[in-house]
């Protein structure tokens, strides 16, 4: 069963590339030299720019993500609220003067 695999591992084992002509390699670096962009000054500087664009919004777009997980983030819950504060004696005295005659006399 691994006779036919073998056969064809040997053949290929056996297989090798063409040598290119010096001539045609010399061609194809050449064109490749002469398609290589050159990149002048106004290109350096409309790229820095546009990546400068891009970080600058990269970072605004992660400062709006941080302020909205924010905003959801559950507020701890805040601490009991006292009951109210005793009457003070100003309060007694009111309640006093408001009271009718019956009143006084059931508190002597």
């Amino acid at each position: 069963m691994n006779d036919p695999l073998d056969e064809s591992e040997s053949e290929l084992s056996r297989l090798r590339p063409v040598r290119l002509p010096a001539k045609l390699v010399g061609r194809v670096a050449a064109e490749l030299d002469r398609r290589a962009p050159k990149r002048n000054l106004a290109d350096r500087c409309l790229m820095t720019f546009i990546g400068g664009g891009a970080l600058a919004a990269s970072v605004i777009v992660c400062l709006i993500g941080w302020q909205v997980l924010e905003d959801h983030r559950p507020t701890p819950a805040s601490p009991p609220v006292a009951a109210s504060a005793p009457p003070s004696i100003a309060a007694y005295q009111q309640a006093l003067a408001r009271s009718n005659e019956p009143m006084i006399e059931l508190l002597r």
